[in-house]
C-alpha cells in the first residue's frame, strides 16, 4: 500500500503534509479490514531536489505515518 500526498489534482506524490490528503480515514479503514501488509511512504522527487533533500522528506513523511499509527494504535 503505497501512501503520499497530494493536492487534489494530479497523482503527484508529495511529501505527507505537503498536500490536502488526510490519511487518518484511509489507516482507520486498513485496520478495520484486518490489513497487514505493508505501507510504503512514496515520493516524486522534484527537479532540483538533491538526494538529502529526498531523504529528508522520506524522512519526515515516515515519522508522520509512524506517529499517526500510534496515535490510532496500529502497530
Amino acid at each position: 500500500m503505497g501512501l503520499h500526498d497530494n493536492k487534489g489534482d494530479a497523482d503527484s506524490h508529495l511529501p505527507k503534509d505537503q498536500g490536502n490528503v488526510s490519511i487518518v480515514p484511509a489507516l482507520k479503514c486498513l485496520r478495520e479490514v484486518g490489513y497487514d501488509g505493508s505501507l510504503t511512504v512514496e515520493i516524486l522527487p522534484f527537479e532540483g531536489w538533491s538526494v538529502h533533500q529526498a531523504e529528508g522528506y522520506l524522512v519526515e513523511s515516515k515519522k508522520i505515518v509512524d506517529d499517526m499509527m500510534i496515535t490510532l494504535d496500529i502497530t
